[in-house]
């Protein structure tokens, strides 16, 4: 049973010396391998790493994909309304989001989701200040363009599945 609603973001648990990585498995034997940046984003990365341990992201989609924009996943119900019961503590850096491959967690006015993801598909300079990259793509990017597109709402098509992340620590 995959649990999808808590009640706060998960205890601090990153060990320290370790390098984390997050496969995301699509369908097709595709998927994208993302190098998580601790160091610039702990909290973020941590909660990330958390979720996916615990299957939240299994079965979930990419419910909102825009070319050259962002391939944006992880809402509970599709809409780009949900997420796991819980908003992020809000982190900065300074990573220009100004390529592809950047992984950010998206926001609403309630403030960072706890769940909703998005990886950048071109250079998003006017997200910088505003969106903090937790992670970068180093192996599948031409599997991140290739997710289908698609804004939440009737009439389109199928949106992609996530069937689970995996985390590797190095």
């Amino acid at each position: 049973r995959i649990i999808r609603t808590y009640s706060a973001e998960p205890e601090f648990a990153l060990k320290d010396g370790v390098e984390y990585e997050a496969v995301i498995y699509l369908k097709d034997d595709r998927s994208v391998r993302i190098s998580l940046l601790q160091d610039k984003s702990p909290g973020y990365v941590n909660n990330f790493i958390f979720l996916a341990q615990n299957n939240f992201y299994d079965g979930l989609t990419f419910h909102r994909v825009i070319e050259g924009f962002v391939a944006q996943g992880g809402d509970p119900t599709g809409t780009g309304r949900s997420g796991p019961g819980y908003v992020l503590t809000e982190e900065f850096n300074d990573i220009y989001l100004d390529r592809e491959g950047l992984l950010s967690m998206a926001k609403s006015p309630a403030g960072v989701s706890g769940s909703q993801f998005f990886i950048t598909l071109g250079p998003t300079p006017w997200l910088t200040g505003d969106f903090t990259v937790f992670g970068q793509v180093t192996e599948g990017m031409d599997v991140a363009r290739s997710i289908q597109q698609r804004e939440p709402g009737p009439g389109q098509p199928d949106a992609e599945t996530i069937l689970r992340i995996e985390i590797i620590e190095k």
